[in-house]
Formats: structure tokens, sequence, C-alpha cells
């Protein structure tokens, strides 16, 4: 696991996320490198149902499946809380892949060592850096609601 696995950058107009909800933001600003697109894809393929739409009841296996069981019940909980996923919901392939990311995000510093932390592969990339830098500072001005400013805030820590 690394923070290269994913990317997640901000609209250049700011004003984009105000009518933007969290599972909007990660359908379209969320960039999975191939290697973890891979994974996702056969995860999602192995639980997903005639709808080639994947049941929120079935996440944490597939949560499970992308993280090798490094993640429990409660964190896939508060990946759906965090994302607004309601517990009737079916995923499509691009929100199931975005909440993986956010999930591997959220759950990354649990497998940080001291050896990997100044490896240039476990950080993230220069452009999502820069976005993300100064990111309060980019909120004024911008009504954004809530769960978007909490869902930036967390990924971008």
């Amino acid at each position: 696991m690394n923070q290269q696995a994913s990317r997640f950058e901000l609209p250049m107009d700011m004003r984009l996320l105000e009518k933007m909800t969290p599972q909007d933001y990660i359908r379209k600003y969320c960039f999975i490198s191939s290697r973890r697109e891979n994974l996702y894809s056969k995860i999602f393929m192995k639980y997903r149902n005639r709808e080639h739409r994947l049941l929120v009841k079935d996440l944490p296996k597939a949560m499970k499946d992308v993280m090798v069981d490094s993640v429990d019940n409660e964190k896939v909980s508060q990946v759906c809380d965090l994302l607004l996923i309601s517990h009737d919901e079916a995923l499509d392939y691009k929100t199931f892949s975005g909440a993986a990311a956010v999930a591997e995000r959220l759950l990354y510093h649990k497998f940080i060592t001291e050896e990997t932390q100044g490896m240039p592969e476990f950080k993230r990339e220069k452009i999502e850096c820069a976005d993300f830098g100064a990111l309060e500072w980019k909120f004024r001005g911008v009504n954004v609601n809530p769960a978007m400013r909490k869902l930036l805030s967390d990924i971008s820590s």
C-alpha cells in the first residue's frame, strides 16, 4: 500500500465543489494507478450483482479483499459515512474504486514504517500535494458543504 496507488485532485474552479456530493467528487477527481485499477476491477467483478453493481452489504468483504484483511467493518462504515453511501445502495465500479482509494488513503498511516516513510514511492504525488496545499485558503469564498469539506480534509491529511 502506498499513497501513489491513487491521486486526488481539486477542480480549477473550486466553486464546482459547491454542488458536488462526496460520491460525485470521487467519481470525477479520483485517479487510480493502473496496477490498483486491475486489483479493484477484479474484486468488483467478484462481488458485483447481475446489474453490474456492488451492494453495500458486500462492501466489507470487497474492501477486505482490497486491503488483505487490514480493514474492519467499522472502518468500512466510516468510509460509507464519509462518502454519504447509504446501506441500501448499489455501487457502480467508479464509486467502488473511489471508495476503495479513500479507504486506503485513510488507513495508510497504519502501514507506514520508519523505513518507508521517506521513500518517494510512499509519498503523495507532487501534483496532489500542490492541489491540496493551503486547502482552507482555497475554501475561502466557496460554499462547500460540510460533507465535501470533511472528505477533502481527511484525504489531504
